[in-house]
C-alpha cells in the first residue's frame, strides 16, 4: 500500500464537455495568481492576512464542463469571494491588466465586458458569479468539495454557458476569484523560522521562506492527479500556456534570497486599496512601502507548461511594546532567581560561619575600649559610666599589676 502524499501545490485544470468532440487548438488557460502576505512589524497572533487571488482567463469556454481549482487546506463557502463585480470599476479592470480599458456592465447582466479604450473592441468578459446564501456565490455555478487533505473549487457549466453566449470568437472569458489563507492553513506555502533566543530578546529577525507551486505532480495527492489525468478529463487536456504569479509582501518584510523574479515594483497603494480591501482579504487597507514581485512562465504554440514554482526567502523585523514587556518580564524573573539561587546556595554550604568569627571579634574589641573622664570614672565604649569608688579600685589594681610585671622583667634580666 502506498503512502498518501499530502499536498502542498495548487492546481488547476478544465473538464471537456464531450467525449466524442476533439478540443479547439484555442481552447486553453492562462492563468493569475496573486499571493498577499501581509504581516505586521508587530508582534501579533493576528499580524499575518493572507489571501490568494485566482484569475483564469478561459478561451474557447463553451467546450468545457468544468474548470477546477485545487488548494491544499480546507475552505468554506465563506473564504470565497467573487472578484468579479470589482471589475465594474475601470480603475480596477486597468490595474489588473494593466492595460487602459474601459467597462460596460449590464443590468441583471452576468458578466461586465472589458473595452481597449483606445478603439473600443473587446479585451474580455469577466464573469460575475449569482449570489446564493449570504451573499456568497451560489452553488449551482460554484461548487465547493472536500478532497486529498484540500478542497476542490468548481466552476459549474452553468457559469461556463452563460459566460460564454454570443462571446466573440477568440475572446477569452474571465474569472477571478479570493481564497482566504488563515495562519495555520499559510504553512503549506509559508515556512516561518524563529531564533531560537527570541524569548530573551527584545526584538528580532524572523525567517520566512514562502514556497509556491502549481501542477506540480510530486507535491499533489494521487487523487488530485487522476482527477488531471487524460482519462479522467474526456481525454482532453486543457492547456496552461502562461502563469503569471506576483507575491505583495508588507513593508516590514525584507528580500533576502529567492527565486530570480522577472520585475519587482513598488505597490501602488492608493490605487490597490479599494480592490484588496473586504473581509475575505485586507481589512484594514494597504500601508505604503508594499513591494510586488513578478515570476511569468510561458510556452509557444500553445503547448502546456508542465509545472509552475516560485521561491522566496524573506527576513521580518519583529518588534512592539508586547515583546518589550515580554523581554522586561523575564529578566526581572533571571533576577529573582539568581537572588534565589544564591540564598539557597549560602545558607547550604553554612556560609554565615564564616561571617560570624568577624562579629565576634568586632564585639570582643568593642567591650575592651575604655577611656577616662575628668572625674577619674573609667567610661565604657557603650557609654555607661562606672562609680569613682569602682574607677579607683579598678586603677589601683591595674597598678598592681603593672608593677608586679616590672619586677618580673628586671628578675628575668637580672
Amino acid at each position: 500500500m502506498s503512502e498518501q502524499k499530502n499536498g502542498r501545490s495548487v492546481a488547476i485544470w478544465g473538464e471537456a464537455k464531450d467525449t466524442s468532440e476533439r478540443l479547439h487548438e484555442e481552447t486553453l488557460l492562462n492563468v493569475h495568481l496573486n499571493y498577499w502576505h501581509i504581516r505586521s512589524q508587530k508582534a501579533k497572533a493576528d499580524g499575518a492576512q493572507n489571501f490568494l487571488d485566482v484569475g483564469i482567463m478561459v478561451y474557447g469556454p463553451a467546450q468545457l464542463s468544468h474548470l477546477c481549482l485545487y488548494v491544499p487546506f480546507d475552505v468554506s463557502i465563506a473564504d470565497l469571494e467573487d472578484l468579479g463585480p470589482r471589475f465594474a470599476q475601470s480603475l480596477v479592470a486597468s490595474i489588473v491588466f494593466n492595460e487602459n480599458l474601459r467597462t460596460e456592465s449590464y443590468h441583471k447582466s452576468n458578466f461586465i465586458e472589458l473595452l481597449h479604450d483606445h478603439d473600443g473592441s473587446l479585451h474580455s468578459r469577466v464573469y460575475r458569479f449569482a449570489k446564493g446564501q449570504n451573499e456568497a456565490p451560489s452553488q449551482n455555478e460554484m461548487a465547493l468539495v472536500q478532497e486529498e487533505n484540500g478542497t476542490i473549487i468548481k466552476i459549474c457549466q452553468s457559469a461556463l454557458s452563460k459566460g460564454s453566449a454570443d462571446l466573440p470568437a477568440g475572446r477569452p472569458l474571465y474569472f477571478r476569484i479570493r481564497v482566504r489563507v488563515a495562519e495555520k492553513q499559510g504553512a503549506r506555502f509559508i515556512r516561518t523560522i524563529k531564533p531560537v533566543d527570541a524569548w530573551l530578546l527584545s526584538s528580532f529577525d524572523n525567517t520566512e521562506f514562502l514556497d509556491f507551486r502549481l501542477n506540480e505532480a510530486r507535491n499533489l495527492p494521487d487523487g488530485i492527479m487522476h482527477k488531471m489525468s487524460p482519462a479522467a478529463t474526456n481525454n482532453a487536456q486543457v492547456p496552461i500556456t502562461r502563469v503569471d504569479f506576483l507575491v505583495i509582501v508588507g513593508e516590514a518584510a525584507e528580500v533576502a534570497d529567492g527565486v530570480e523574479c522577472n520585475k519587482k515594483r513598488l505597490l501602488e497603494s492608493e490605487l490597490w486599496d479599494t480592490y484588496t480591501k473586504s473581509k475575505v482579504g485586507c481589512k484594514d487597507g494597504l500601508s505604503d512601502g508594499m513591494v510586488i514581485y513578478h515570476w511569468k512562465k510561458t510556452t509557444p504554440n500553445f503547448s502546456d507548461i508542465g509545472d509552475f514554482s516560485a521561491f522566496i526567502k524573506l527576513k521580518l523585523r519583529r518588534s512592539g511594546f508586547s515583546l518589550v514587556c515580554r523581554y522586561l518580564f523575564v529578566i526581572a524573573i533571571i533576577g529573582c532567581l539568581g537572588s534565589l539561587i544564591a540564598s539557597v546556595v549560602w545558607t547550604r554550604f553554612g556560609m554565615e560561619e564564616f561571617v560570624k568569627p568577624k562579629e565576634h571579634l568586632a564585639e570582643v574589641e568593642k567591650s575592651q575600649l575604655r577611656c577616662t573622664g575628668e572625674d577619674g570614672a573609667i567610661i565604657s565604649a557603650n557609654n555607661s559610666t562606672l562609680e569613682p569608688t569602682q574607677s579607683s579600685a579598678i586603677k589601683k589594681s591595674n597598678d598592681i599589676g603593672n608593677a608586679l610585671k616590672c619586677d618580673k622583667k628586671e628578675s628575668t634580666n637580672g
